[in-house]
């Protein structure tokens, strides 16, 4: 994996611990969040 993609994954890591939400797998980037009350 090359440097640029690196450090797309580790900050969309950190943006989605911050939403909360659980990262699933890392090839697919498929993640899930909460429900948030609207």
């Amino acid at each position: 994996m090359n440097e640029a993609l690196k450090k797309f994954f580790s900050a969309m890591q950190l943006w989605l611990s911050q939403q909360g939400c659980d990262w699933i797998d890392k090839q697919e980037a498929i993640h899930r969040c909460p429900l948030k009350p609207s």
